[in-house]
């Protein structure tokens, strides 16, 4: 089906270079544009839908593990905060080991 559009200047000049860049004629370039946008546009699936094919993907057979969240943390070895503690006094002591001594002839603070 035949249809006229009217293209500015500067969109007509866009739509020959894409139209040299793909090696395609200008009705193939508007084509395939205008199916982009459609596609866009259009109402599409749900999240849900996208997704039902990935749910239980793992297959593991686990019970639901937000109800075991407190239990499993329980088991592990150490904390996230007794972790962190130990990084931090490891980060100081390359920076305390780096100062340089003060210039001679200056106080000395303790």
């Amino acid at each position: 089906m035949p249809i006229s559009i009217r293209l500015g200047q500067q969109l007509e000049e866009r739509l020959v270079k894409a139209s040299h860049k793909l090696r395609v004629n200008k009705t193939e370039v508007i084509k395939r544009s205008l199916e982009a946008y459609l596609a866009q546009i259009e109402p599409g699936r749900t999240a849900y839908e996208l997704g039902e094919g990935l749910f239980g993907a793992d297959e593991r057979h686990e019970a639901d593990r937000s109800s075991t969240f407190k239990r499993r943390l329980k088991g592990r070895p150490t904390s996230l905060r007794s972790r962190r503690s130990s990084n931090v006094g490891r980060l100081k002591r390359p920076l305390e080991m780096s100062r340089r001594p003060p210039p001679a002839g200056s106080p000395v603070r303790e």
